[in-house]
């Protein structure tokens, strides 16, 4: 079994999936996946879908997860990474089927162009303050690891809002079928509070400060962590606002009313 198991909970198949790995042998696997997250319903929250078809045998499998983090870190592009996550976990565990047997590249189809960068280049340094640099360093190791060629194409998202259904191409109605999916899991997972651990498989290193896993600049996450320390015992020395109240005030409306 591949760690953190809570990533496989909304995984679908459709059937024991022997025939993804004939799929990747044909070279006709089509594949896709998106991510968002979706602020009314839960600003903590990111979510990711995935789904491989195979124009031979005509089978489809998807997967889907979603992830709570906080205000700062969820969003669209940490949820199409997530989405990439799932691709190059699934490639790495078919990887050993295929040892022997050299198969076509696949192509994944994404409608987010930094992911689209982020998994053609992956020997690239990350900047010091690159957003979501925690899982671009898991998903970008993963794939440059794995013995099945992956490359990454750009397709325009939500495609269906622009033309009939039978207009798209495959690949785009993938990606539209990923995004639907991932919705539906997100409204469950809030409802549930059910979410996925952030302790992602092959990650060089973690950083947590505070209890909480840094996903992008740790110098920033240092001085932020340092500043609410300060701030929590100077307020609590001026009799301003004790420390058993200070983690319950909502800092970030109080900001926003400065």
């Amino acid at each position: 079994l591949l760690p953190n198991q809570s990533l496989w909970r909304n995984v679908d198949l459709d059937g024991d999936g022997q025939w993804i790995i004939e799929g990747l042998r044909r070279g006709s696997l089509v594949v896709a996946h998106d991510g968002s997250f979706m602020e009314h319903l839960d600003r903590t929250a990111c979510y990711a879908g995935l789904v491989i078809f195979c124009t031979n045998a005509r089978r489809i499998a998807t997967a889907s997860c979603v992830e709570q983090t906080d205000s700062d870190t969820a969003g669209n592009y940490r949820g199409e990474l997530l989405g990439g996550l799932l691709l190059a976990l699934i490639m790495k565990t078919a990887a050993p089927f295929l040892a022997d047997t050299p198969c076509p590249a696949v192509e994944i189809a994404c409608d987010n162009m930094g992911v689209v960068i982020h998994g053609q280049n992956r020997h690239r340094p990350l900047k010091e303050a690159q957003k979501q640099a925690d899982l671009i360093r898991c998903f970008r190791s993963i794939l440059k690891d794995c013995t099945i060629t992956v490359s990454y194409v750009h397709v325009y998202g939500h495609q269906d809002d622009k033309a009939n259904w039978d207009d798209l191409t495959l690949q785009q109605q993938l990606n539209v079928h990923a995004d639907s999916l991932a919705k539906a899991v997100l409204k469950k997972a809030v409802r549930d509070n059910s979410f996925i651990s952030s302790l992602f498989p092959s990650e060089s290193f973690r950083v947590m400060i505070g209890g909480r896993k840094v996903t992008s600049s740790i110098k920033k996450a240092l001085y932020a962590d340092w500043g609410r320390r300060a701030a929590r015992d100077l307020m609590s020395k001026r009799k301003i606002v004790s420390e058993s109240n200070f983690d319950k005030i909502y800092w970030e409306g109080v900001g926003a009313a400065m």
